[in-house]
């Protein structure tokens, strides 16, 4: 994985933003409509454009 972009999952793995599948990302399954929507709301609430959202 080219380094810039392994900077950027650390970050958003960090911040809670994503936490994997039995701590593993993967990057090439499918996400679900609700899964999308949780980490929307983590991404806005990170940002601080809504209210805090829990991390997980």
């Amino acid at each position: 994985m080219n380094p810039s972009i392994r900077r950027h999952f650390l970050d958003v793995v960090g911040s809670g933003i994503m936490s994997g599948y039995d701590g593993k990302l993967r990057p090439h399954s499918n996400m679900t409509r609700a899964e999308t929507a949780i980490k929307l709301l983590r991404m806005l609430s990170a940002s601080g454009m809504i209210g805090n959202v829990p991390a997980k």
